[in-house]
Formats: C-alpha cells, sequence, structure tokens
C-alpha cells in the first residue's frame, strides 16, 4: 500500500482487508464512498506529479506510469486547476499547467492512433502475408473496415520494410491490390 496515502484512508483500506491489487479493486467496487475517496486521493497525487513535470520527456513517462492521466476525468481537473490559478491570479502557474495540458493532450491523441493502428497493422500483415492474391482479396473482405482508410495505406506504404527484391514485389503487388479493392469499393 502506498505510503503516500493518508492515513484515514489507508485505515480504512486495511479495515476492509486491502492487501494487494485484487483485494483493492474488489473493495472499490463494493463501496461506492470509499471508491470516491480513493479516486479524489490519487486525481489530486496525480495532478501534483503532472505539475511537477519539467518537460515533455518527463510527462511522457509519468503516463506511462500513471495512464490515468488520459482520462476524461483527469483531464477535466486538469482543466479545473488550470482555471483556479487564473482566477487566483497565480497566472505562472495557469501558463505552466496549460502548456503541460496541451502536451498531454498531444500525447493522448499519438496513444489514440496507436490504440487505432494496432489492429489495422495486424490486419495488414495478414493482408500482406497471404499466401495468394485471392487469400488477400479475402482478408481484405473479412477486414474491410480496418484496410479500406487512406490510413491504412499510408501504415502499408510507410512501415513494411521489405527485406529482399522478391518480398519488395509482394509489398508492391498487395499495395496495388489494396488500392484496387478500395477503388472498387
Amino acid at each position: 500500500m502506498s505510503s503516500q496515502l493518508p492515513d484515514d484512508l489507508k485505515e480504512r483500506l486495511l479495515a476492509v482487508g486491502v492487501e494487494d491489487e485484487e483485494s483493492l479493486r474488489l473493495a472499490l467496487e463494493t463501496d461506492p464512498d470509499l471508491r470516491a475517496t480513493y479516486e479524489s486521493w490519487l486525481i489530486a497525487m496525480t495532478l501534483q506529479m503532472f505539475a511537477e513535470v519539467p518537460d515533455a520527456d518527463a510527462l511522457k513517462s509519468l503516463v506511462e506510469r500513471a495512464p490515468i492521466l488520459m482520462e476524461d476525468s483527469m483531464i477535466e481537473a486538469i482543466e479545473q486547476a488550470v482555471a483556479k490559478a487564473g482566477t487566483m491570479g497565480d497566472e505562472t502557474n495557469a501558463t505552466a499547467l496549460s502548456q503541460r495540458l496541451a502536451v498531454l493532450r498531444t500525447i493522448k491523441a499519438e496513444h489514440e492512433v496507436a490504440q487505432r493502428a494496432a489492429p489495422m497493422a495486424d490486419a495488414l500483415v495478414q493482408f500482406v502475408q497471404a499466401g495468394s492474391e485471392q487469400a488477400a482479396r479475402a482478408v481484405y473482405a473479412v477486414q474491410r473496415d480496418l484496410l479500406d482508410t487512406d490510413d491504412a495505406e499510408a501504415l502499408l506504404i510507410n512501415s513494411f520494410e521489405p527485406e529482399d527484391k522478391t518480398a519488395r514485389l509482394v509489398l508492391e503487388g498487395r499495395l496495388t491490390l489494396l488500392r484496387r479493392l478500395r477503388v472498387a469499393g
């Protein structure tokens, strides 16, 4: 259990038998008041860590350790902190938080693109590695929602590196096929 937990929250968690991640999850699922208290603490701690990051690289590292930063509730808490700092006349802090928030939004957008790209990349690998044009057409038919996009075509062009001349020819053939299938609708 985190040493950063306030004593009263730590006592409440121990009283309901929290010893590990699983027991914490169960305790929070069964007690809405405990969950709200824990989430408030978690948001406050994460906001404090967010406010202390010195640069974009440190923020990316923090996001990896605390993905809660990309959740809408956390972004809303940051927006409220920016507004509060502005209202209190603390323009330096408001500006610094706003700058970090802009970087966080970029990180979140990149993460969302990567999340969408992973299934697309898998579909492209199946399409490219299909044993024949007919098999590639079958993959396209099944994975059309992922492959019939400009993003899929760009990913195929920019992310697949042929190892040799044969692989390059196959890749060029699949790109041509993908374009024909997309045009045909």
